[in-house]
């Protein structure tokens, strides 16, 4: 017990430290044209599950455990977009009054300490090219979507529950979309993981993606528009028009006591199927489907109680505490 408040003790003031203090000295400053990158960490009792990188370009610039760095970086390039990843082993971030702090040029760019597994920041991108720094779709966008490189983040909160359309039909290029209802770098790649919306030519348009998607009002979504792997001849990497806009309310039956009841629909659609009929085959399948989609968004703002137990060699371990946090199921 005594070793664990002196450890405590140390890591308060080394908290106090960084504050009072400012970034300390951890190498050599930078060379004129070079931006310096600090990455200052105040460890808990548990450094050992504590690492991070810095990448840019996809490869690895910067990396360290528990232990800070400053890394110096090419500051001619423009809009580099540097990534920050910050990982714990065991889940449970660093406990406070630990955590970790970023910056660039004297400047802080991130802090945080729990993070659970992990958390990626990005920094220095230019507009829309993650979804922390996505363009704002609105009613105003309804129509064409003039789209300036070949691939680019949207962010889009839906004004009423509804059908909407993301269609490239008709552009010359292999196209993709994705669309998000959270915003983590860390976890998107190029394949539909992670994502509630996805199309790769699946959409009826060819090679190009098109989706009309049911969006709840007032939900925010992260919407990425890119290129597929057919573009040999770079065709669209300079940009192309899409098409964006609000199809209307969610239509179906609305009979609970048809075959094709569909419980989100907000207009009656008039093809309500009971059963005795020969096409009464089952419940609607696509709005069984939204339906468990909007169950699983319920679940996710949920909160959950989470046991963290103490680490000890201790033959008894005892529980450290108790907390409760949203989870995503």
């Amino acid at each position: 017990m005594l070793d664990l408040r002196l450890n405590l003790a140390v890591v308060s003031m080394l908290f106090a430290w960084v504050f009072i203090l400012g970034i300390p000295e951890l190498s050599a400053q930078c060379e004129s044209g070079e931006s310096e990158i600090a990455v200052v960490i105040v460890p808990d009792n548990w450094p050992n599950e504590i690492s991070w990188e810095l990448l840019y370009d996809g490869e690895v610039f910067g990396s360290g455990t528990s232990q800070g760095d400053t890394i110096c970086f090419d500051s001619s390039i423009e809009t580099p977009c540097l990534q920050f990843s910050i990982h714990d082993s065991y889940g449970d971030g660093i406990y406070a009054p630990g955590g970790y702090w970023l910056y660039q040029d004297g400047v802080e760019i991130a802090t945080g300490y729990n993070y659970g597994y992990g958390e990626t920041v990005n920094f220095n991108c230019a507009p829309g090219e993650t979804c922390n720094d996505a363009f704002e779709l609105t009613e105003a966008d309804y129509g064409t979507v003039a789209q300036a490189s070949g691939s680019a983040w949207y962010i889009f909160t839906p004004p009423a529950n509804g059908m909407y359309l993301f269609s490239t039909c008709g552009v010359s290029c292999d196209t993709r979309l994705w669309i998000y209802d959270y915003c983590n770098m860390g976890n998107f790649d190029n394949t539909n993981e992670g994502t509630i919306y996805y199309d790769d030519e699946q959409g009826g348009c060819g090679e190009q993606a098109n989706l009309t998607v049911l969006l709840e009002g007032g939900e925010t979504y992260w919407i990425r528009m890119g290129l597929g792997d057919d573009n040999a001849d770079l065709a669209c990497e300079e940009g192309f028009d899409w098409e964006f806009d609000f199809v209307g309310p969610p239509t179906g039956c609305t009979d609970e006591e048809a075959c094709n009841y569909n419980p989100l629909a907000e207009v009656d659609s008039g093809d309500c199927v009971y059963p005795g009929d020969p096409d009464c085959t089952g419940p609607d399948l696509i709005g069984n489907l939204i339906s468990l989609g909007r169950q699983r968004a319920a679940r996710m703002k949920k909160l959950a109680i989470t046991i963290h137990w103490q680490k000890s060699t201790a033959e008894i371990a005892c529980i450290q505490e108790i907390r409760i946090a949203p989870v995503r199921i």
